[in-house]
């Protein structure tokens, strides 16, 4: 039986996956502030919903960013928290209540930069602007849905591959394109991915048992993997590969001048720990509940651009 369903920024990167996999199977409306159904700033306004659903997928959300001032810092709270309170008030105008709710998080709540197989009973510590948000999400949800008797569903992603995916992976492209791609120490360090289009027909699989999920490719590749099938997809071959204690004083060099200069450097000490440790998440809670996926760099030509 076909669940009316709400998807909030449905326009972005991974809402586009849903409303193309949903949209076949279910009667679908979007919500978002630019080229949605439904044209509302959620962190700022409560939308006017002119039907009740089933099921809600919250999307929308600000991330990818570094604030620099306490005005994109706080701008963080604004849209993933209050956006979620706004919309659960829209939610409770309706009369009835969705039967079910699924939350996009993110691995950020636990405030750690590596790891091996961390699940999803670590403690969340995040303290940066996009983690602690994300945790009052959680928080809120969690409550809401709970005092209504609302299944709730929590997704944690690692780093989302796709076409013209946003963020590092995008930057990793982009620099490999253009032969400006090294690795360091041998490229050893290893991530966990997963692809975007294998997200939500789990999302449907498991939206009325609800839960708190990992969900990965479960090969984690290292950059080494990762960067070579890039660039053999590509034709740039070889890639170099320079030794950590060389970028070492490059990086404290250049930690020093954005500070005088207040620019963005190519490299920096927090970005090059970043890069030189693992840091990877256990998916055995979803594969126990029927996830499946496939493996990133096994599917690359398929979101390579």
């Amino acid at each position: 039986m076909s669940d009316k369903i709400l998807i909030t920024g449905a326009s972005g990167f991974v809402g586009r996956y849903f409303v193309d996999f949903l949209s076949q199977r279910h009667p679908v409306t979007t919500l978002g502030n630019r080229g949605e159904e439904i044209i509302c700033d959620l962190s700022t306004e409560v939308p006017a919903l002119h039907e009740q659903y089933d099921t809600v997928i919250h999307l929308a959300g600000k991330a990818h960013t570094v604030p620099k001032t306490e005005a994109e810092a706080n701008a963080f709270f604004e849209v993933n928290v209050t956006g979620l309170r706004n919309l659960l008030a829209a939610l409770e105008m309706q009369g009835r209540l969705p039967k079910k709710i699924v939350l996009f998080s993110t691995v950020a709540v636990y405030g750690r930069e590596s790891g091996e197989l961390i699940n999803e009973e670590t403690p969340l510590k995040a303290s940066d602007p996009y983690g602690k948000s994300k945790i009052q999400a959680e928080q809120m949800l969690h409550e809401w849905a709970e005092k209504n008797s609302v299944t709730l569903t929590i997704l944690r992603p690692p780093l989302i591959v796709g076409k013209n995916a946003p963020g590092n992976l995008g930057d990793m492209v982009s620099a490999i394109r253009k032969k400006r791609y090294f690795q360091i120490g041998g490229g050893k360090t290893r991530r966990s991915m997963v692809l975007a289009d294998d997200i939500p027909p789990f999302v449907e699989k498991i939206w009325d048992k609800g839960g708190c999920y990992h969900i990965t490719d479960g090969h984690h590749p290292s950059f080494k993997e990762l960067s070579e099938t890039i660039a053999g997809i590509l034709n740039k071959l070889p890639i170099i590969n320079l030794p950590y204690w060389l970028l070492k004083p490059v990086a404290l060099s250049f930690d020093i001048l954005e500070i005088i200069t207040r620019k963005k450097m190519p490299l920096s000490g927090y970005k090059l720990k970043k890069l030189t440790n693992s840091y990877t998440f256990d998916d055995t809670h979803a594969r126990q509940n029927g996830w499946e996926s496939r493996k990133v760099i096994d599917s690359a030509n398929l979101w390579i651009n």
